[in-house]
């Protein structure tokens, strides 16, 4: 004879009961192992933790021989451009140099721009206080300051240097590329692969 499947019948108060057994279980089980994970750490004493602030800049200035006082053309061409609007816009040049100081990246130039404030504030021409730095101010940039600052068009002699030392900087730019093109022609008509 076959056996006949046992079917189970559950009633309201049975299916209550069971729900409220199976809680109290997990319930009872989150606790005892709250109670294991605090008895195996050892209590130790509270040891205050150095504050440290986030976003904190920490500036080192190390200076190496040859290498301090470099600053690229073209932020030396975006100064420019900067400056010529200031002091077109009526900005006395000191605080025009306080301000793009306040707002410099490059630290070799923040430092110029404090050093050229300074010997305003002492009594020197911009154009004198430029040439105390021949390695970023070339004669050129010296020399045009000087006729703006005489002719009283300062804020025309510093647009035109930020105009004179874009178009350089597109002229090197293409001029580099002509010669890297010529290169990889020449190297294809002689059938090298490999070379540019």
């Amino acid at each position: 004879m076959a056996r006949k499947p046992r079917v189970r019948l559950r009633s309201p108060a049975r299916t209550k009961l069971s729900v409220v057994l199976r809680k109290w279980v997990f319930s009872r089980l989150k606790s005892l192992r709250v109670e294991k994970s605090q008895e195996k750490a050892p209590k130790r004493r509270a040891v205050p933790k150095p504050q440290v602030k986030k976003g904190l800049n920490v500036n080192l200035n190390i200076k190496i021989p040859g290498l301090s006082g470099r600053v690229k053309p073209k932020v030396l061409m975006v100064f420019t451009r900067q400056l010529a609007t200031l002091v077109d816009a009526g900005l006395p040049l000191l605080r025009g140099l306080r301000v793009l100081e306040k707002q410099e990246r490059s630290s070799a130039l923040k430092s110029i721009l404090r050093e050229l404030a300074l010997a305003i504030e002492g009594g020197s021409t911009f154009s004198e206080a430029l040439a105390q730095h021949p390695k970023v101010f070339n004669r050129l940039f010296v020399n045009m300051v000087k006729a703006g600052e005489l002719g009283g068009v300062l804020e025309v002699a510093l647009r035109r240097l930020a105009e004179f030392s874009e178009k350089r900087r597109n002229q090197r730019q293409s001029q580099s590329r002509d010669v890297l093109s010529g290169c990889r022609d020449h190297c294809r008509g002689k059938g090298y692969s490999s070379c540019c």
